[in-house]
């Protein structure tokens, strides 16, 4: 017997499974949605500390995928929002699956503000030693289009 040697392969063999797996979900999908709502309502009902609300919720089977190259990964996620297929906000819940928008919106603009800050700290150590912050000094693409001019 051979062995797969590329991923491909691997995934190929994994075909029937996943499709297997596909039709299961279809089926246990509403089930699992019947079942939290039962449970929601019995521990509402008994006013246990532990009752919830299903209102908002969504039943997502978080499948296991098979690891990828994450680059690959990567670059085909920004060619998807380059095209308008997919969006930030999708990829942070499809990487935390527990994330609601607003979890997904609040992770984005929290990462914004963290990494304007490392770019404004990184322009910083860019700038000339005689320089203050009133006379940063000149911009070094400013710098570039001024010997251009010159040659």
């Amino acid at each position: 017997m051979r062995l797969s040697s590329s991923g491909f392969e691997i995934e190929l063999k994994r075909t029937a499974l996943r499709e297997n797996r596909l039709e299961q979900i279809m089926q246990y999908r509403p089930v699992e949605r019947k079942l939290a709502e039962i449970q929601s309502r019995v521990l509402t009902q008994a006013g246990h500390e532990l009752r919830f609300s299903t209102d908002g919720w969504r039943i997502d089977f978080g499948e296991v995928e098979a690891p990828s190259d994450p680059m690959q990964r990567l670059s085909h996620f920004e060619k998807r929002r380059q095209l308008g297929l997919t969006n930030t906000l999708e990829m942070i819940m499809l990487e935390n699956p527990e994330f609601t928008v607003d979890d997904a919106l609040r992770h984005l603009l929290s990462n914004i503000e963290v990494e304007s800050v490392r770019v404004q700290e990184m322009r910083a150590l860019n700038m000339s030693f005689g320089s203050t912050s009133e006379d940063p000094g000149s911009d070094p693409e400013d710098d570039e289009e001024e010997e251009a001019e010159a040659a």
